[in-house]
């Protein structure tokens, strides 16, 4: 009777799981109850579903409701618990328009020791560059250089740094 009524209340109730799974299904026919499933499994979940707010950004993005993808994905409590190639297209689309912040903040939840680190950090180098974050940059050339020592790319950029910022030693070094 126990397992009854368990299977019973199970198939009644939607999880945060099947919410996210219906959602998932929904995103390119209804977009609107999609969002509204992504918001239920996120309460369900006491805020704490990285997948479904994640899904919830990037759906967010795609309507161009860029301050509200920030906001949902400064809701994740780990960014980093979110799946890696999502949060590369998250980033790529975030940089597309301009997106600055949300494209650093889904790089550097993308930024960890798996594979495909190196593709991250060589955008983290080249952002940091181009928006004149000398110093980021530089630390990020050192990750790179860790991380994969015969890479020409974080020494070029560093003595590109070091020349415009007229420090010859450290350019040459």
């Amino acid at each position: 009777v126990i397992a009854v009524a368990a299977a019973l209340w199970w198939f009644s109730h939607d999880s945060p799981r099947r919410m996210y799974d219906q959602a998932r299904d929904l995103r390119a026919t209804d977009p609107i109850q999609a969002t509204r499933l992504l918001q239920q499994s996120v309460a369900a979940s006491e805020g704490d579903f990285p997948a479904a707010q994640l899904l919830q950004t990037q759906m967010l993005a795609e309507l161009g409701r860029w301050d509200d993808a920030l906001g949902c994905f400064n809701s994740i409590k780990d960014p980093t618990a979110c799946e890696f190639e999502r949060l590369l297209e998250l980033a790529e689309n975030a940089i597309s328009v301009n997106a600055r912040l949300l494209a650093q903040m889904a790089l550097d939840a993308a930024n960890r020791k798996e594979p495909g680190q190196e593709r991250v950090l060589r955008v983290l180098i080249s952002l940091a560059f181009d928006w004149g974050q000398h110093q980021v940059a530089l630390g990020h050339c050192q990750q790179l250089a860790d991380a994969a020592p015969d890479d020409p790319y974080p020494w070029l950029v560093r003595a590109r740094i070091h020349h415009q910022t007229e420090r010859v030693g450290p350019a040459i070094e």
